[in-house]
């Protein structure tokens, strides 16, 4: 059976004053990026200690959101079920979208567009992850566009072949962005498990992201989904959930059991409001609560709903935890060595980090820009199938 698709119409108020409202956000990022771009990065709260900020954190996540959404799509449109090849296009406009924010947020992050967008590419550096990732990056969002095409131009075998390239190339970027801190010399970012917990961390927030928006996109189109595919998804979500949980664990219990990071581990799990955050946020609000939610026989699609943002919820706090309780707590610069005298060494402790109002600012316009092309996406784009089934 073949899939019918259209746009939305998009000509209600609350169209009107949701785009209002994104842009808005989207006019304050860009005057936040203006004002870091002419004064430096002395207005972010970002010091020689904590160099990574919330532009890190969101741009891990996005990217994470984005390489989630692409598996969906690609695995949408593999299957031969019509219920599920129904929704392959929003899938990839939103693996395109996430794409495009991180991209944002990593020019953001450097202060200076020229840093990100000129010498990221003119001067290339092939034996930094910083450098590969990027291109990775810029190529997935290549490759969006050209999957997004085949689907709206019905050219299924350019479809299928790019799927498959995209998804290898999701999965080989979110890796390399997790080796970035595997190999970083920390105490709390060497960690060989890295790659895996990012892929799992990325399948949770794009199936997550994947349930949030269709439903919304149903229920505000006033269109009623089928349940039965949606709490197959539900499903799946739970049971990477539990892979991800079980990585974050083993990480864990590594480091407690390694004499070198035991204080580094200990700090991180049980030494200020970032262990609050891995314990409440990562670990029972956005992961054993919605896991409970998920595998439950009569799970209904408002709990699953609720499911799906605890677990975007719980990624979000992951990211947060990978970038700064690293940089917080105090390096060593010497490892497996005593420093008996410091004469001329200033002892370094556990400092902190806090945004600044023109990084959330730049931070809710990318959000804002994010929302704002996928509203008026849906409306110029036939990415919404006609009939109502999921």
């Amino acid at each position: 059976m073949e899939v019918k698709f259209e746009k939305v119409e998009g000509g209600s108020i609350m169209f009107y004053l949701w785009s209002s409202l994104l842009a808005f956000l989207v006019l304050g990022g860009v005057y936040a990026a203006g004002l870091m771009h002419t004064h430096g990065m002395f207005l972010s709260g970002l010091t020689n200690r904590i160099p990574w900020g919330i532009q890190v954190v969101l741009a891990g996540f996005y990217i994470g959101m984005s390489v989630g959404c692409m598996i969906i799509a690609a695995l949408c449109e593999s299957i031969r079920n019509t219920a599920y090849r129904s929704f392959s296009r929003i899938a990839v406009f939103l693996a395109l979208l996430f794409s495009i924010a991180a991209f944002l947020s990593v020019i953001a992050d450097q202060g200076r567009i020229g840093h990100a967008l000129i010498r990221s590419f003119t001067h290339f550096n092939s034996t930094s992850l910083f450098s590969i990732s990027r291109i990775l990056n810029f190529t997935l969002c290549l490759l969006c566009c050209i999957f997004l095409y085949a689907l709206l131009t019905g050219k299924e075998k350019l479809a299928k072949i790019i799927s498959l390239i995209g998804v290898l190339w999701a999965v080989v970027l979110y890796s390399a962005t997790g080796y970035i801190y595997g190999l970083y010399p920390r105490e709390l970012y060497g960690a060989l498990l890295a790659p895996p917990i990012f892929i799992a961390a990325a399948a949770a927030s794009g199936i997550a992201a994947f349930i949030l928006v269709t439903v919304a996109v149903f229920k505000l189109t006033q269109r009623e989904p089928d349940d039965r595919p949606l709490h197959r998804t539900g499903r799946i979500l739970g049971i990477v959930v539990i892979v991800s949980l079980c990585l974050v664990a083993i990480e864990n219990v590594f480091r407690l059991s390694n004499c070198e990071s035991l204080h580094a581990a200990l700090f991180f799990l049980f030494g200020g409001f970032h262990s609050m955050l891995f314990w409440v946020g990562g670990i029972l609000i956005g992961g054993i609560a919605p896991v409970y939610i998920l595998l439950r026989k009569n799970a209904q699609t408002p709990r699953i709903v609720l499911a799906s943002a605890l677990v975007i919820f719980g990624v979000l706090c992951q990211r947060w935890l990978l970038v700064l309780p690293g940089l917080m707590f105090p390096p060593d610069p010497l490892p497996g060595w005593e420093i008996v005298a410091e004469s001329g060494i200033a002892p370094e402790g556990v400092v902190g980090y806090s945004a600044s109002f023109v990084e959330l600012a730049q931070a809710l316009g990318i959000f804002g820009l994010v929302g704002l092309l996928f509203l008026w996406g849906v409306k110029f784009l036939k990415l919404v199938p006609r009939e109502a089934k999921m």
